[in-house]
């Protein structure tokens, strides 16, 4: 570890001292040019003073004398402060620069000052009840845009899925799969349509009762500085026997026990004292203990080893069986095991069925991301898991 330290300290040492090198050179950069410019500033004031001399007294004049003493004392006057104009021209880029560096904080904050409120004014009806007690979802003619100068993501888009389903979600990039987890936690109002779950307008709740219903298992895992349990419970709504239970299903909770602190383990910042399966399983333990009827998985597995792919998708099969389940795939083998695969193109549900189906039916857009892809039935082959990549990142490099 100490060499690795010294060679990671030395790397960085190496970094800071090119920037700060570069800003040396920059500065040795104007300070020359400053110089040659008030030098020839100062030959100018040299020049001109003789020319106005020789102007205004010329030789046959006979008041030469008293002429001569007022422009000597406004030369030499002149002559005297030239050189100084380097360091105030030095002074008065610097401030320049500083402030222009500074006017960026304003800009930022007049930007955030005219953003749109996410939360809208207008009175907004509670959730009901135990809402949602089933996790059906529709979406009926729903288009939306992530800025009003740019094209539709998703565009007349009709889909609905009935409660309980395992719905894989597949495409290229820019298809739209993405947005529709953007939809369904109202990162952006929709441009047109709507979505219901069993049957509610998401968009007439208010933003904290949709999302507390809801959970999601993100590509990149976000864990906070903190301990482990913070991590797994924030709002400290569950005993430890509900933790160490979620964490027993994920399979976490061995390597939880081999710490001396146990739940008590403090993490760092992104959790970067844990490896990527173990984030992406403790995001998984958070997202089982908060019991939602509805759970989102936005490439969850996309980042780590098939392995712990493996895990995570047997865990999602056995502990929620009685869960709506959207998985964002990018390995397909991820979603061979769901009850439909949802095709986007062009920001539309082109095709909707069981994967099986849909990969032995010849000309459909599965199909055709199997055949390239190489599909093996739902597992990797060899080759697939020596290079570390199987699903739609060879074609499209990402979602």
């Amino acid at each position: 570890e100490v060499p690795r330290f010294g060679a990671v300290n030395q790397d960085k040492f190496d970094y800071n001292l090119r920037a700060g090198w570069i800003s040396l050179v920059a500065n040795r950069w104007l300070s020359i040019r400053l110089e040659f410019i008030s030098n020839i500033m100062l030959f100018m004031t040299a020049l001109l003073a003789v020319l106005t001399y020789v102007a205004s007294n010329p030789p046959d004049s006979q008041s030469a004398g008293a002429h001569s003493s007022v422009k000597a004392g406004l030369a030499g006057l002149a002559l005297s402060y030239a050189p100084g104009l380097t360091d105030t021209l030095n002074f008065m880029l610097r401030q320049l620069t500083s402030v222009e560096a500074m006017m960026v904080s304003v800009e930022r904050l007049l930007q955030y000052a005219s953003l749109d409120f996410e939360e809208s004014t207008e009175p907004r009806d509670d959730a009901p009840p135990a809402w949602p007690h089933m996790g059906a979802i529709t979406f009926e003619a729903v288009s939306m845009r992530y800025r009003e100068d740019l094209p539709l993501v998703l565009d007349c888009m009709d889909l609905t899925i009935q409660g309980h389903e395992k719905i894989g979600i597949v495409g290229r990039t820019g298809a739209g799969k993405s947005s529709v987890l953007v939809c369904l936690f109202r990162l952006t109002e929709l441009s047109s349509g709507r979505i219901t779950i069993d049957g509610v307008d998401i968009s007439k709740l208010r933003l904290s009762d949709l999302r507390s219903r809801l959970s999601i298992i993100p590509q990149d895992p976000v864990l906070f500085t903190g301990s482990l349990r913070a991590n797994l419970d924030p709002f400290d709504q569950f005993d430890d026997t509900a933790l160490w239970r979620v964490l027993e299903q994920c399979s976490m909770s061995s390597v939880v026990k081999e710490h001396p602190d146990a739940l008590a383990r403090p993490l760092e910042a992104g959790g970067s004292n844990l490896s990527a399966g173990q984030r992406q399983l403790v995001c998984m333990a958070r997202a089982l203990l908060k019991g939602s009827r509805i759970i989102v998985a936005d490439e969850a597995t996309a980042n780590i080893d098939f392995e712990t792919d493996a895990l995570i998708q047997q865990t999602l099969r056995d502990q929620l069986g009685t869960a709506t389940t959207l998985t964002i795939a990018h390995r397909l083998n991820t979603i061979m095991h769901c009850d439909k695969v949802i095709t986007m193109h062009g920001g539309k549900v082109a095709e909707i069925g069981s994967p099986l189906e849909l990969r032995a039916t010849p000309g459909s857009r599965f199909a055709e991301l199997c055949a390239v892809h190489g599909d093996h039935g739902g597992e990797p082959s060899a080759a697939d898991r020596r290079s570390g990549c199987l699903g739609l990142d060879r074609l499209s490099g990402g979602n």
